[in-house]
């Protein structure tokens, strides 16, 4: 007698992992945003070009950035914005949580040795 063994063969979504996370959903990873500064008001409404995002961390966060920076970060997926008539629009929240969760690059750095 011979021992048959049955091979059984899952059906995958060519777009899961073999986890069985679909690859293509990109699930955020869970923070804590610290609440903004006392009297800065935060909104979901898109209604800042990348200019106008630039002169409001300027002018609200005393913190420097380019429309480059904004647009690379945009196209990296990082910030989020809606397309209105043709243009990219940034909420202030979005804005405020894209700046809060970048690395810190003002943390001492390591001393190389030779």
């Amino acid at each position: 007698m011979t021992a048959h063994r049955s091979h059984e063969v899952a059906s995958i979504d060519s777009n899961t992992a073999p986890n069985g996370v679909n690859a293509l959903s990109r699930t955020p990873i869970a923070m804590d945003i610290p609440a903004p500064p006392i009297g800065v008001q935060l909104s979901p409404v898109a209604n800042k070009t990348a200019t106008e995002a630039v002169e409001w961390y300027r002018s609200t966060l005393s913190v420097s950035v380019t429309t480059r920076y904004l647009k690379s970060a945009t196209e990296a997926g990082e910030l989020r914005c809606q397309i209105i008539a043709g243009k990219r629009r940034y909420s202030t929240a979005e804005l405020y949580r894209f700046i809060v969760t970048r690395p810190s690059h003002t943390a001492a750095k390591k001393e190389h040795t030779a």
